[in-house]
């Protein structure tokens, strides 16, 4: 298993892959959708919501952001992942 993963690991191309998904998810945690996500519903209190109505807009938030992937992954799959990468 290993003898693959240094075979694999070696490939320039797989390599850049490698790097360039990771550097991804770096800037994806790096924004902090992720909290904002999680706290959204007291986020929405704070600005002066009901209790009911922040944990209604908070999964109005995360319908949105479901809607937001899926157009995403049409999106991709439609012009390609290379061309969006490199432009």
């Amino acid at each position: 298993f290993t003898s693959q993963v240094k075979k694999m690991l070696s490939h320039a191309p797989t390599w850049r892959a490698l790097k360039l998904g990771c550097g991804i998810m770096v800037l994806q945690q790096l924004s902090g959708i992720n909290t904002v996500m999680y706290y959204a519903a007291n986020i929405y209190e704070m600005s002066g919501f009901d209790e009911s109505t922040a944990v209604w807009l908070s999964g109005f938030t995360a319908l949105a952001q479901v809607a937001g992937v899926v157009l995403s992954i049409y999106f991709i799959e439609r012009m390609g992942r290379r061309l969006l990468v490199l432009s």
